[in-house]
């Protein structure tokens, strides 16, 4: 196989270290000139298939790949930037993501941790609902096309053997059979015409691989492999790792299922087969409208029982609790919502948002939703197919009386439940814009530290936050003295607006002292370049020293991860420490932030 030197130029690429080599090409990570970002730069020689037959069919399959990768769009798919020919060889042009294939991370030896697994799983279906959505089989997932990004995001990569489907069936592009055969569905193996569900149980294999750290399907070579593919039930996955939920067992029957009718048939079917395994109703899949907290796995059977009867308990309380207040205001005056005897809240198509259980009573939505009472119509199924939030979405809010607060040892868990319930839900196709006050809130999105609600308000020198994949992200906003504010997005391309406006304001509980942030410094989609004055002055992230300031220059920058604000601290013997914060978004408006500090010296005693 032909292997460039560091350095060679490809249109307007310059060649840097190999990343990877496949059957169609070998990967390098490359420079685009133009614009001086990092790319995945994947060439082909068609003189390095042996025969005359190979090199046009793997020349054929080459640019299909950038043909299927080219019309998918998605936050959790690598992007195709470019294709094209030099000389006799062909490139694409794709998405660096930095970080390590799944592969890498299942050599370890150690499952990863459950909820981390769930995450994983999940990312990858929406990338494959997504791709079956515009008519394109991946045919080939594996935990080797399955990168992990550094700032926690999944990247399906490789459509090298992907097809085309038509209706519900592929097409085949050659006599042989294409993919890897320990995740192949028995279809495949059989060389059927293939539909979605091929690529479903690939993912199920790769789940169950997640979980307990083997394949499902052994055998020291092809042929047993495909022997186990395509006639014997995989192991309980409780059998090797008993502190998995008791609904993996059914969960992994129906994933793993040998006819392709007793699958899930799409991927948002498999999403709530994931959601049964961690713990949720299958019915709130993907978003619920009140959110209960994800479970993590029982150190045990016993106690997986006692978790979840606990949990159960904790529900029927709330659903209790609802049920008394929507009962006691009636069908007629009760303005904004209503309480189903299933303890689902109702609400009217028109409403924008839902409140949290909390003291304020009932407040109607400012587009005036209709009430009806219990067992009347319109109840919420699921959050996405009704909840439309406007762009400056009003509240409702529900409050709990006091005769249906929890007293007993298992209320104490409902009390903990309520405490989780989001004040607001949300939806939006990618941005949202926090005009919350106090301005110095500070914004946790799905747990990570993202800075304070001035960087995200799109003035000042801030932009509008941009989620990294669609899906549901959790946001608190907190301050000390203030009560915190619980927010969920549902990010979806079906919601109305592109951008989402969050103006709210944090309740005052008590006097607490706190540090004021400085504003923002530079923005960037992630290279920082950097000048210090004195050269000696290092540069630090939180307690982590990078190293010396002055050797993340124009030829090395220093990468961060986003979106997210980076507070950086120059500091140099005998000179005052300087702090300079960074934002950084892929819409950030600049693609290098070049810092420049000089460091003034300390004043003598």
């Amino acid at each position: 196989m032909i292997t460039l030197r560091a350095g060679t130029r490809i249109g307007r690429f310059q060649i840097g270290r190999v990343l990877g080599r496949g059957s169609s090409g070998a990967v390098y990570l490359a420079t685009d000139s133009q614009i001086e970002r990092p790319i995945a730069l994947k060439v082909f020689w068609p003189d390095d298939a042996p025969l005359e037959s190979d090199r046009d069919e793997a020349e054929k399959l080459f640019l299909k790949e950038a043909q299927l990768a080219g019309r998918l769009q998605h936050p959790n798919i690598v992007t195709v930037y470019d294709i094209g020919r030099e000389g006799d060889g062909f490139f694409i042009a794709m998405e660096y993501v930095e970080g390590e294939a799944l592969k890498q991370t299942l050599r370890a030896g150690e499952p990863p941790p459950f909820a981390m697994a769930v995450s994983i799983v999940r990312q990858v279906a929406e990338a494959l609902g997504h791709a079956h959505e515009k008519g394109v089989l991946h045919r080939d997932i594996k935990p080797g096309n399955i990168l992990l990004s550094r700032d926690g995001r999944v990247k399906v990569t490789d459509f090298g053997v992907g097809e085309f489907l038509t209706a519900t069936t592929c097409d085949r592009g050659s006599d042989r059979i294409l993919g890897s055969p320990p995740y192949m569905s028995p279809e495949q193996i059989r060389d059927d015409r293939l539909d979605a569900r091929a690529d479903l149980f690939s993912l199920g294999v790769v789940f169950y691989e997640l979980l307990t750290g083997t394949r499902p399907f052994g055998g020291d070579s092809v042929t047993k492999v495909a022997y186990q593919i395509l006639n014997a039930d995989p192991e309980d996955p409780r059998v090797r790792r008993p502190e998995l939920p008791a609904a993996a067992t059914e969960v992994f029957r129906r994933l793993l299922a040998k006819e392709r009718d007793e699958r899930p048939a799409d991927a948002r079917e498999f999403l709530r087969e994931v959601a049964r395994l961690s713990g949720e109703a299958a019915e709130t899949v993907p978003v619920p409208p009140i959110f209960l907290p994800l479970p993590p796995p029982a150190t045990s059977r016993g106690s997986n029982r006692w978790f979840a009867l606990a949990l159960a308990a904790a529900a029927a309380l709330v659903a209790a609790a609802l049920l008394v207040t929507g009962s006691r205001r009636g069908p007629s005056d009760a303005p904004g919502h209503a309480v189903t005897p299933q303890g689902r809240v109702a609400l009217a198509k028109e409403s924008n948002a839902v409140g949290r259980a909390g003291a304020g009573g009932v407040a109607a939505g400012s587009a005036g939703g209709v009430i009806r009472g219990p067992g009347e119509a319109n109840v919420l199924p699921t959050a996405p197919s009704l909840l439309e939030t406007s762009r400056r979405a009003s509240p409702i809010r529900f409050s709990t009386p006091v005769s249906a607060r929890p007293r007993s040892a298992a209320s104490r868990l409902a009390r903990t439940t309520l405490a989780n319930l989001p004040d607001r839900v949300y939806r939006t196709r990618r941005f949202v814009r926090f005009g919350v006050r106090p301005d110095q809130s500070r914004l946790f999105v799905d747990g990570q530290y993202v800075g304070i609600a001035d960087d995200w308000d799109g003035w000042a020198g801030g932009r509008v936050f941009p989620f990294s994949r669609t899906g549901t992200h959790r946001v608190r906003v907190e301050l000390p003295g203030y009560r915190a504010l619980l927010l969920v997005f549902l990010v979806t391309p079906e919601a109305k607006d592109d951008t989402v406006d969050v103006t709210d304001r944090l309740d005052r509980v008590a006097e607490a002292p706190y540090s004021r942030v400085s504003g923002l410094g530079e923005r960037t989609t992630g290279a920082v370049e950097m000048t210090s004055d004195p050269p000696a002055a290092t540069v630090s992230s939180g307690k982590q020293v990078l190293g010396l300031a002055n050797a993340f220059g124009a030829q090395t920058p220093l990468r961060l991860p986003g979106p997210a604000v980076h507070e950086l601290t120059f500091s140099a013997p005998e000179r005052v420490s300087k702090t300079v914060r960074v934002l950084v978004s892929p819409n950030a408006g600049r693609d290098v932030a070049r810092v420049r500090v000089r460091l003034d010296p300390t004043r003598s005693p």
